[in-house]
């Protein structure tokens, strides 16, 4: 399925996926606009189409996404601050 191939690609791709355009022996015409549940065959050409920055805003979860991706920064720069001082004291 579309899903799979998103998974496989980018657990971020299937998050923010909003279409997908199929060319080949799945698409009843070609391109056929397509949702996650669509079943492909093989050798399909797909093309995902990611939500743009202004439909990711609008996501119920978006704000706690954005704090979380925050968080993950900021531990990250702290803890490499932490490591490189601990290194100098040596």
């Amino acid at each position: 399925t579309v899903r799979s191939l998103c998974h496989n690609v980018s657990t971020q791709m299937l998050r923010d996926f909003n279409f997908a355009l199929v060319w080949g022996k799945s698409a009843k015409h070609s391109p056929q606009r397509c949702g996650v549940n669509h079943e492909l065959a093989d050798e399909d050409v797909v093309q995902i189409v990611t939500k743009t920055n202004a439909q990711q805003r609008q996501d119920k979860n978006y704000q706690a996404m954005v704090q979380g991706f925050s968080d993950k920064y900021h531990k990250k720069k702290f803890d490499a601050k932490k490591k490189k001082q601990g290194k100098l004291r040596r």
